[in-house]
């Protein structure tokens, strides 16, 4: 997962990172420590959602989605 994201942020692309807060691939930690070095990532943690949450909170992921897309 890092080196794709290396090769967004060397590009200038904005990232958008969604993480179930109940997910136990990564914590909330590891991706907190890994995208605030990047200015152009925004990370979200969704509660109460593992990690398929675009399936377990489809309202909030469509949300950031449409926001983040607005944004730019």
């Amino acid at each position: 997962l890092l080196e794709p994201l290396d090769r967004l942020h060397a590009r200038g692309t904005p990232v958008l990172v969604v993480r179930g807060g109940s997910s136990t691939v990564w914590s909330s930690e590891e991706f907190l420590a890994y995208v605030s070095r990047f200015p152009r990532f925004r990370f979200e943690e969704i509660a109460g959602a593992g990690h398929g949450v675009p399936f377990e909170k489809r309202e909030i992921f469509t949300r950031l989605l449409q926001e983040f897309f607005g944004s730019e």
